[in-house]
């Protein structure tokens, strides 16, 4: 057997920013130090917890049946590996095996006994969309690897099976994804026949002037907060100007590191954009314009240099940080956003 994944999905408590932590449980780990490792994760909170198994079946089997009475759902990952062993068909309430083949699928079709759920990619699903809705031990459906324009009439014919759909590693409800997607699909219409300058800045206006800054959202740190409550932290605005400027044809790199405020107080841990327009790359951040967006004559923080962006500091580690040697005309700047916020108003 491969090196199997188990990805173990628990609610965190207090306000803990939800994290993975990956264990590698090899041959030589006995079941004592599996199960304080194992109990240490989940005292602490952890939304996620990935458990990477090596070759003992017997092992993959306790820690299964350990877990299933303790969490909220067990994901055996698949995805990554052409091995499948009978022994583990495990049955529990709370199991999803996460696939990526016909291969696999037709392995769990035919030995499967026991209710469960499935998680596979949107072709693999569509293919085989009549055998699935006729199984008896499937419980629901996840799909991953969606572009964010699933198939429409796939929604209208099986939207009931449909327990969630994965973007970027993070699950939509079908409402959910139908909120994003209708976000999305609005946008991408209307600058459909702009320059790249004009693509950016309606969907830099939109994000500013439609989501609220707010700390205590549930999905706070996502595209989800973003885009379906409307309501988010920095992490939410950069992934939702990420997603849209690639659906727009454009490149955005995301920058992680720390700040100064005005007043010179510091503000780690923070999360902004660069953007590709016109083949010269630009700072902007997002949040901290929506942040001050009542000051509505120009974007403070919105397409520029290094130099002018003096109050961020990047991680450099392990991270790809452009240089960014200029800032964008401002009065071109400010006569976009005059005319967003006209358009917006009318």
């Amino acid at each position: 057997m491969e090196n199997i994944r188990v990805l173990i999905k628990l609610s965190y408590k207090n306000s803990n920013v939800p994290v993975i932590e990956d264990l590698n449980i090899d041959n030589d780990a006995n079941f004592n130090k599996i199960e304080t490792t194992v109990n240490e994760v989940i005292k602490n909170g952890f939304m996620f917890m990935c458990i990477k198994m090596k070759k003992d079946v017997k092992k993959f089997i306790w820690i299964i049946d350990y877990l299933k009475s303790k969490i909220q759902k067990i994901e055996i990952d698949l995805s990554q590996s052409s091995d499948f062993d009978k022994q583990m068909l495990v049955s529990t309430n709370n199991l999803c095996y996460k696939i990526n083949s016909n291969t696999q699928l037709r392995f769990l079709l035919e030995n499967m006994d026991y209710p469960y759920e499935i998680s596979l990619p949107e072709d693999i699903f569509i293919s085989n969309y009549d055998e699935l809705i006729k199984n008896k031990n499937i419980r629901n459906v996840s799909i991953y690897n969606s572009n964010l324009f699933l198939n429409q009439d796939l929604l209208d014919r099986c939207g009931e099976m449909i327990r969630d759909i994965e973007i970027n590693d993070l699950s939509y409800s079908v409402s959910e994804y139908i909120k994003v997607k209708d976000v999305v699909e609005k946008i991408i219409t209307r600058i459909s026949s702009k320059n790249e300058f004009e693509k950016f800045m309606i969907i830099y206006n939109y994000l500013v002037n439609f989501i609220d800054y707010e700390k205590n959202s549930s999905n706070r740190d996502s595209l989800k907060g973003a885009l379906c409550d409307k309501k988010c932290v920095c992490a939410g605005y950069v992934e939702a100007l990420s997603l849209l400027l690639s659906k727009a044809g454009m490149e955005c790199n995301e920058v992680y590191g720390n700040t100064k405020l005005a007043d010179g107080k510091g503000f780690p841990e923070h999360v902004w954009s660069q953007v590709k327009i016109n083949g010269k790359w630009y700072n902007c951040d997002v949040t901290w314009d929506s942040m001050q967006r009542d000051k509505r004559d120009d974007y403070e923080f919105c397409l520029l240099s290094d130099s002018e962006f003096r109050r961020h500091y990047p991680l450099k580690k392990n991270q790809i940080v452009y240089n960014c040697e200029e800032t964008f005309d401002r009065k071109i700047v400010k006569r976009a956003l005059k005319d967003e916020i006209q358009e917006t108003e009318r």
